[in-house]
């Protein structure tokens, strides 16, 4: 890593109001990846309070993982960390240290904006401190993006997260002032659990010690999103003072949110109070939900979503969502000015909605970062889109599998090809995931003899990598017979719940499914002793239940797994159930209202021989061993468990051949 010192004479403008003394943009930390365009220069007018750089202050340059965590650690106000090239990294880059508000603390990316962070942590990068300037880089890959936990006053300029597990941006924890420019969020949600690209604030069940979470005074202008799992943005209970102006949430590739997705569905999502979408866009929703959802509740006594929301001159295209969709009570103002799509203006029910004309707007302002009026600075409908200008790099073909994944009774020969000429493979039989550095490179065709689950990727220069395939050859011989069995929990240990804080309880009466009526539980249930023989075709599969208490209202539960040849019984170590590795194969449950007593079709989950089939799948499974579900959502069913004796306790219910 070369440090080399530097005299900085120039004076930055991070000002959150504009300044008829608009900045040299030469002189500008935050650089360009791109050419100029429409209203960047009026935006860098509005970057937060002038900026007075250190006579001397130190630029680290890094290219390496470690080189990047060593200038962390050694940075400090008004030093610059300039990333270059492509960093690999399996851990987090945290911050150590605050800037100051006459020195912050800057991370950019050289060149023309391709400083890659390519991360298989949880987190890409994490903003810990106060005062920093983030700008012109890439996070691939990570768990979560940039999460910004407890820290103020920052600006993030050009910053792009795509191919993200969960959320691609998350400002939480009390974490306040932060401007984000020209930032997008694409492909996110690749785990299959979670995928908003913006969030702000925290679900009041993730409050740290039950504190509301009221991360606020943030803007988003001209960010955009693309491919996202679940909402463009997600504005939580708590938080407030948030503005998103000229924002895009593009639906229009292959990924969008399903329809009333527990962890939502919208282009954007708002449970806050004093939140204001100006001039934005919801492109190519399909899912029949809503581009924007305004949203109230309860927490404590507290009613959270109710106060101070706007939408002005904001528009849907294509696609077949309603423009809006706001719960009863929570009074938002629509302007005359927004412009509905293929779904209709608003659906609204009982909600106290007005539509004011836009003469009467008034935009929010404070004093700091992203504080000032932005919604003139462009005179159009989600103004600048995808703030890459260019379409990002067309993607390699996904492999195909000939033949494809099944049943078969003797040992196949898989050909993988891609429809992308020139296009290299790699693939794994190991269950780890392929990507273009790892895995076997392709050749010829792969011999299965046994069952596996076969994985592959495709790759060349200049695109982006393929999505991943994957396919299971069970390769039965015959000799192991058709059966059925059910299983009971018994002991105290087999069933478990989790809270919110991540304690795990044993020994009680009862499962709240989902919510209890305070927080969002996980549930964990191991069935001991199942005879399913390595090989075998698992043809049905459910748990009973017994209603331990009468519940009504929507409920959407997930079942998924444990990811183990054979599962242990529960500890209560914290987190010992979502610590746990999960089946890709998950079942959605949605049981109608229970009452009492009962254990019938009601309390009967949906099929689950998928999640049983890729349990036995695995190498090591053997005919005995035990099994585990997890079991998680919104609403509450309320079961028996162990200790109300065999009879009442969750049973599986298994079929194979």
């Amino acid at each position: 890593m070369r440090l080399t010192p530097r005299n900085r004479c120039a004076s930055h403008s991070f000002s959150g109001k504009p300044s008829p003394e608009t900045p040299n943009m030469k002189s500008n930390p935050l650089p360009r990846s791109r050419p100029a365009r429409r209203g960047a220069a009026l935006c860098f007018a509005l970057l937060c309070l002038t900026v007075v750089s250190p006579l001397s202050a130190t630029i680290f340059n890094v290219s390496t993982a470690a080189q990047f965590t060593s200038a962390l650690s050694a940075v400090q106000p008004g030093d610059t960390i300039e990333l270059s090239g492509t960093i690999t990294s399996s851990a987090k880059f945290s911050t150590t240290r605050h800037g100051t508000s006459s020195a912050p603390i800057t991370i950019t990316g050289t060149g023309t904006g391709t400083a890659i962070i390519d991360s298989s942590a949880n987190y890409g990068v994490e903003i810990l401190h106060d005062y920093y300037r983030l700008s012109n880089f890439q996070i691939k890959n990570p768990g979560k993006g940039i999460v910004i936990d407890n820290a103020e006053h920052g600006v993030v300029d050009s910053v792009h997260c795509m191919d993200i597990g969960q959320e691609a941006f998350k400002v939480r924890n009390q974490s306040r002032y932060w401007l984000f420019t020209f930032c997008s969020a694409r492909r996110t949600g690749q785990s299959g659990n979670y995928g908003e690209g913006f969030y702000v604030g925290q679900a009041s069940s993730n409050w740290i010690g039950g504190v509301p979470d009221q991360s606020s005074y943030v803007t988003f202008f001209n960010c955009y999103t693309i491919d996202t799992r679940n909402d463009g943005w997600d504005i939580k209970e708590g938080a407030h003072h948030v503005k998103m102006v000229n924002c895009t949430a593009d639906f229009s590739g292959p990924i969008e949110p399903a329809h009333n997705a527990s962890v939502g569905s919208a282009g954007f999502y708002l449970r806050a109070d004093n939140i204001q979408v100006i001039k934005s866009l919801t492109h190519e929703l399909n899912n029949t939900d809503w581009a924007y959802r305004i949203s109230n509740q309860t927490v404590n006594g507290i009613d959270y979503g109710s106060t101070g929301n706007e939408i002005k001159q904001s528009s849907v295209t294509g696609g077949n969502v309603a423009l809006i969709f706001a719960e009863s009570g929570t009074n938002a103002r629509v302007y005359t000015d927004c412009v509905a799509g293929p779904g209709g203006l608003i659906h609204s029910g009982s909600s106290a909605v007005t539509q004011p004309a836009p003469s009467t707007f008034s935009e929010l302002t404070w004093s700091g970062e992203g504080g000032g009026i932005y919604g003139t600075l462009a005179s159009g409908i989600g103004a600048d889109g995808d703030p890459l200008q260019t379409p990002p790099p067309s993607q390699v073909a996904a492999p195909v599998f000939n033949p494809a994944g099944g049943t078969y009774t003797t040992a196949q020969s898989i050909t993988i090809t891609s429809a992308t000429s020139g296009a290299a493979i790699r693939y794994t039989t190991n269950g780890t995931t392929p990507t273009s550095t790892t895995g076997t490179l392709y050749s010829s065709p792969v011999a299965i003899a046994t069952t596996t689950t076969l994985r592959a990727i495709a790759y060349k220069s200049g695109m982006s990598d393929s999505s991943v395939t994957v396919a299971t050859y069970t390769i039965s011989t015959g000799g192991g017979g058709s059966g059925s069995q059910n299983i009971s929990i018994t002991a105290g240990s087999d069933d478990a719940k989790q809270r919110a804080s991540g304690t795990v309880v044993h020994n009680s009466w009862r499962h709240p499914l989902g919510y209890d009526g305070s927080e969002q539980l996980e549930i964990g249930l191991r069935f001991p002793g199942v005879n399913i023989p390595p090989g075998a075709i698992v043809t049905t599969a459910w748990i009973q239940f017994e209603a331990d208490k009468s519940n009504s209202g929507t409920s959407t539960l997930t079942l998924r797994g444990e990811k183990s040849a054979n599962a242990a019984t529960f500890t209560t170590a914290a987190n010992s159930i979502t610590n746990r590795p999960v089946t890709t194969a998950s079942a959605s449950w949605s049981p109608p209202s229970w009452t009492q007593g009962d254990r019938g079709a009601a309390q009967k989950t949906t099929e689950l021989k998928t999640i049983v089939q890729e349990i036995v799948n695995q190498g090591g499974w053997s005919a005995g061993n035990a099994m585990v579900f997890i079991i998680d959502g919104t609403g509450t069913r309320t079961a028996e468990a162990a200790e109300s004796g065999a009879a009442k306790s969750p049973q599986l219910h298994l079929e194979w051949q």
